[in-house]
């Protein structure tokens, strides 16, 4: 079912944007619009398109593996699981892998939230009240650097971007469990992610 919408929805978007273009050309011709607006438009469309595509290709895509799942109840009683996947779609010649967290009703798999992590991420695990991540590129979040994701409401409960906090992987992975070794501005420091460190929010 989830395969049938993403590709009902591509078809969509693929004839409204073909039905968008005749209609620009059709109207650029009858008025007689500058012809440089006619090339130029259909280029920007494309690039707006495919960038489009590029962004939003993650958020839709039906097949994923699930790398976590971690249960709760809602305060009406009803079971819910939060779900950290790894959307596989295709990308050119190639298989792109994208992090994404969703929120499902446990029984009918109905999606409350959805919020894109990246591709360049490391998962560092779920510690109360969140899961953490360390994210390297920003194009997908729209943020990069340490983040912690709340697992019932999937807000950013914490984030530092990259240019405050450096994660080094070397050093963590020599940590006990909950335990990150970080550059924070220029110092070294080991931070304990059972507990949101006491600084605000960077957005």
């Amino acid at each position: 079912m989830a395969i049938l919408k993403h590709l009902l929805r591509t078809l969509i978007i693929i004839v409204v944007g073909v039905i968008g273009l005749w209609c620009f050309l059709w109207t650029s011709i009858k008025f007689g619009v500058n012809p440089y607006v006619v090339v130029f438009t259909p280029v920007v469309m494309g690039l707006a398109f495919a960038y489009f595509s590029a962004r939003w290709h993650p958020y839709w895509a039906p097949i994923s593996k699930q790398a976590m799942r971690l249960p709760w109840t809602r305060e009406d009683g009803i079971a819910m699981e939060t779900c950290v996947e790894i959307a596989i779609f295709a990308a050119g010649y190639t298989n792109k892998s994208v992090y994404r967290v969703s929120i499902y009703e446990s029984l009918t798999r109905k999606r409350t939230h959805r919020r894109l992590i990246g591709d360049g991420v490391t998962t560092l695990g779920r510690f109360e009240p969140g899961v953490w991540f360390y994210i390297h590129d920003r194009f997908y979040p729209r943020i990069d650097g340490l983040v912690c994701l709340d697992v019932q409401t999937c807000e950013w409960r914490f984030h530092q971007p990259k240019s405050v906090i450096e994660l080094d992987e070397d050093e963590s992975l020599k940590c006990p469990r909950g335990f990150v070794n970080v550059i924070w501005n220029g110092t070294a420091t080991q931070l304990d992610l059972r507990k949101i460190p006491n600084c605000p929010a960077a957005f």
